[in-house]
């Protein structure tokens, strides 16, 4: 399991210095061992192929992010529970890549779904809350529904100022979005 571990973490490093490939290959790495080691009903195969499916989104390959993502889900609501952060998460990821594929409807219902969870079992005012409403924000702003869009963007906004601080790129990010930055 340790070693596994260190996989998906090598993975996740490769990944956010600009080698998704590498990673890649890490994450099937470290899903192969932790499903022959663990078994493949463990939350840590959730995990990881939750992490598998968010390097899947981002190299725009949407279709099998998708398919990783709804693994993800699906292991994650046996293993963890519906209402595990954990969960949530993956279920925030794949409303982002049906989000990237078109399906708006689904993604808002996913995401509010998301919000609704977060702020039940990690409280209003816990940064994932507010990345649920920054991204219920900016699926709004999408759509071109700016009246929408502003009071989750403001939401998100006073929730990171208090968390996060000011100087904190995802508060600057948010910020900007509401055109303050």
């Amino acid at each position: 399991p340790d070693l596994a571990a260190s996989r998906a973490s090598l993975g996740l490093l490769l990944v956010q210095s600009g080698r998704p490939a590498a990673g890649e290959a890490m994450y099937r790495t470290a899903l192969a061992t932790r499903r022959r080691l663990l078994g493949p009903e463990h939350p840590d195969v959730s995990r990881t192929l939750g992490l598998l499916g968010a390097l899947l989104r981002r190299t725009g390959r949407l279709a099998e992010a998708e398919s990783t993502y709804r693994e993800a889900i699906a292991l994650g609501e046996r293993s963890l529970g519906a209402d595990h952060p954990d969960h949530a998460h993956a279920l925030s990821g794949l409303a982002l890549t049906l989000r990237d594929r078109g399906d708006v409807a689904t993604a808002d219902t996913l995401l509010r779904h998301v919000l609704a969870v977060r702020r039940r079992v990690l409280g209003a005012r816990h940064p994932a809350v507010a990345t649920s409403l920054a991204q219920l924000g900016a699926l709004a702003l999408a759509r071109g529904d700016r009246a929408a869009a502003e009071p989750l963007l403001r939401q998100a906004l006073g929730i990171r100022r208090a968390v996060l601080g000011d100087s904190h790129p995802h508060t600057r990010e948010t910020a900007r979005a509401l055109g303050e930055g």
